[in-house]
């Protein structure tokens, strides 16, 4: 291009060492393509929690293909407790899935994933020192330790890695924007890293600095405009419908089991974990290589690999939440370097060696795993370092398919749905993954819910991981419940029987257990008033119950009334309730039952068809506690209710105000909150750039939160109150 003044004009040399390269890495792939098939085929194992999630969201995907529905792939909510995931990642691994054995070929996309990171950092050295040593970098990184558990995982990270890197590769080849291909390049490389994960931006301060300077110059100015106005072209579509879920969950992702960065050596952790990641030979030739270069051309532009690799490490080391996979993409400078660092050529490819060794022993586990514990934990908490890691594939089974058919056909069809808690939280045996196998063998009446303070209220069945939990750190609460589960004297025991057992791998065993059909009515008949009531997270005060006959054929009673002045409801305060429950089994918490109706001091439902709430009202006041309470960082400043609900507030210091109408609608019956309208500060927002949060649902159905009917008498909004009817 006539414009492209100031790009360097090294005289490249013949193509032999580009040949060697690609074939080089063609070989090295086929034989990664042959261990990965290898794998595959002996791996059983259901998936863990986070890979459990994005097969499921893979899963989704394909249902909506299925159906035709593809804006659900655009707009896919969020799964419980997770952030949304951006769409490529997931489309990649279905479109590469085989639906009889969704595991093994999910990792097929990996492939894919990991011959993108080999070609992106052989280019990248390839860019400052043409020769064959390049293919020996591609393979060092490539054979790493942590690449290699990514290659053989279902985790969004090796392609969010291979993104960056090639994304790198565009910004290094266009000199700085100087070129138009390479700046084109990165344009559509940007969006599509975006579209794999939002992380991927954390990782290209450099090319931002790049792109801002280029502003300042004439010859680049309009490249870096037009790769800018692609790559956020591409992706802010999908940011801006999910940004309001996004923001929030990401800040509260970030903080799970964290470390602040200021707290010991909080900081040096990623540095210090690198040992074991990497490979001990590659952490100590790739953080001295990088500072040493022996760039042959683009030493102008030679400095965006330190950068890419400091800043990464520096952005990363402040999130508490901090696990190796998160910096890899910031740690591919260190193997690019390899390619152009001044160790001899002989001793790099001497390290390609030793890590494809190291490759091949992770996949099959022919060596036993060797752990160096280092010495002076004290003065330097290095975490043991694994000299020869593995994870050969085993073939396990873990039941998981057996029980949800084992739950599906024992469960009460009279319902349409049936709730199990698991009562354990491990590694493959865990809420995810359970929610995965539920949609893998298509048994869409089965839900499974996890334990909460009371424990399995409405849930018929209940599944117990005896003997392992899971890890101490995730199972808060599990012991006690596990406790209570087991304890012959409690609730429990009255109200559920073991239904089937299963032996574990991990020599644990599985025990579910189903509701009994109560042959006894555990409460008499009749009316009895309570001037203060409590159970757990409801108290009332001026409550009245009017127990209604009890049918011995269903182990229920037909209709229970209650009347209360006030309750107090999950920080959710209520005056003048009326309600009714209809076809409702519950035991009171005490071990000697049936109890005199005098007992009537704690409860646990284990089933209801309906409820039918004939009158409430909440005030404003109430309300307003209800919502700081409930939303983190939130502050309500003034909470009108006149037709709809109007609140100014700030949340987490940003001031924000918004207009929602409440309507009660049918074909489902459903509570439908929509956002009239919003205001960030003083901007107002139009409400479909809210996504999702636009408008709220409440089923009226029979969900897993709620598995009963309903009924609400009407609904109005007037005199600063919520009212029934």
């Amino acid at each position: 291009m006539m414009d492209d003044v100031g790009v360097e004009q090294d005289v490249r040399p013949g193509g032999a060492a580009l040949v060697v390269g690609f074939v080089g890495l063609a070989v090295f792939l086929a034989v990664q393509a042959l261990a990965l098939r290898s794998f595959s085929s002996r791996e059983s194992r259901p998936p863990a929690w986070d890979q459990s999630v994005h097969l499921e969201i893979a899963l989704d995907y394909g249902a909506a293909w299925k159906e035709g529905d593809l804006g659900r792939i655009w707009t896919l909510a969020p799964k419980p407790g997770m952030p949304p995931f951006p769409p490529l990642y997931h489309l990649g691994m279905l479109s590469l899935m085989d639906a009889a054995d969704p595991i093994a070929t999910s990792l097929r996309i990996n492939w894919v994933y990991l011959a993108l990171l080999c070609l992106a950092v052989f280019m990248i050295a390839y860019e400052f020192r043409p020769d064959a040593t390049a293919l020996a970098a591609a393979v060092v990184f490539a054979c790493s330790p942590i690449v290699q558990r990514l290659y053989h995982t279902q985790l969004a990270d090796l392609a969010v890695t291979a993104c960056v890197a090639m994304a790198y590769w565009a910004l290094i080849a266009s000199q700085g924007f100087r070129l138009w291909t390479g700046s084109l390049a990165f344009g559509v490389l940007f969006a599509v890293g975006m579209l794999h994960k939002w992380s991927f931006f954390t990782y290209m301060v450099p090319a931002y600095l790049l792109a801002a300077a280029a502003l300042f110059d004439r010859s680049c100015r309009r490249k870096a405009l037009v790769a800018a106005a692609i790559g956020l072209a591409g992706c802010l579509p999908w940011y801006v419908s999910h940004l309001p879920i996004l923001v929030p969950r990401l800040f509260e992702a970030s903080a799970d089991y964290g470390v602040p960065v200021w707290q010991g050596a909080a900081f040096f952790q990623y540095f210090l974990e690198s040992i074991g990641a990497l490979g001990v030979p590659f952490f100590i030739m790739g953080w001295f290589g990088i500072m040493m270069p022996d760039c042959q051309r683009g030493r102008r532009i030679w400095w965006v690999l330190p950068a890419w690799l400091i800043i990464s490490y520096l952005i990363w080391a402040v999130v508490p939440n901090r696990q190796m996979r998160f910096l890899l993409p910031g740690l591919v400078p260190l193997g690019a370097g390899l390619g152009l660092a001044s160790w001899p050529k002989v001793v790099v490819w001497l390290l390609a060696g030793v890590q494809v060794l190291l490759a091949l022993n992770f996949s099959t586990g022919v060596i036993a795993p060797v752990t160096l514990q280092t010495p002076f934990q004290e003065w330097a908490p290095i975490p043991p370092i694994e000299l020869t890691p593995s994870d050969p594939p085993l073939k396990e089974d873990w039941k998981l398919g057996e029980i949800l058919r084992a739950v599906e056909d024992k469960r009460d069809k009279s319902a349409s749905a049936a709730n199990l808690t698991l009562v354990a939280n491990d590694t493959r045996f865990n809420g995810p993954t359970f929610n995965w196998a539920v949609k893998r063998e298509g048994i869409s009446t089965v839900r499974i819910r996890g334990v909460n303070r009371r424990l399995s209220e409405f849930s018929e069945f209940i599944l117990l991981k005896k003997g392992n939990l899971g890890p101490e750190k995730v199972t808060p609460g599990l012991p006690k419940a596990a406790e209570i589960v087991e304890d012959k004297g409690q609730w429990v025991a009255y109200a559920y029987e073991v239904a089937a057992r299963w032996p574990l791998p991990d020599q644990s065993e599985a025990v579910l257990y189903q509701q009994k059909r109560l042959k006894a009515p555990v409460f008499k008949q009749g009316r009895s008033d309570f001037d203060f009531f409590t159970s757990t997270g409801l108290t009332a005060t001026g409550m009245k119950l009017d127990v209604g006959p009890w049918n011995a054929a269903r182990g229920v009673y037909g209709r229970i009334g209650i009347t209360a002045k006030s309750v107090l409801l999950r920080d959710l305060s209520v005056t003048g309730l009326s309600a009714e429950l209809e076809d409702v089994a519950l035991v009171p918490l005490m071990s000697d039952l049936p109890a005199p109706q005098s007992f009537w001091d704690d409860v646990r439902f284990l089933k209801m068809h309906r409820l039918k709430i004939g009158s409430l009202a909440v005030g404003a006041e109430d309300l307003k506690r209800f919502l700081e309470k409930r939303v983190k960082g939130l502050s309500v400043k003034r909470l009108s209710l006149e037709d709809d609900v109007e609140i100014d507030a700030t949340m987490k210091g940003i001031a924000v105000s918004a207009r929602l109408s409440a309507t009660l609608a049918e074909s489902p019956r459903r509570l439908l909150l929509k956002v009239e309208r919003f205001s960030l500060g003083v901007a107002p927002v139009p409400a479909w750039l809210l996504g999702a949060l636009s408008s709220i649902t409440v089923s009226l159905e029979p969900n897993p939160e709620t598995p009963f009917f309903i009924d609400l008498t009407g609904l109005t909004i007037k005199g600063g109150r919520v009212t029934v009817p």
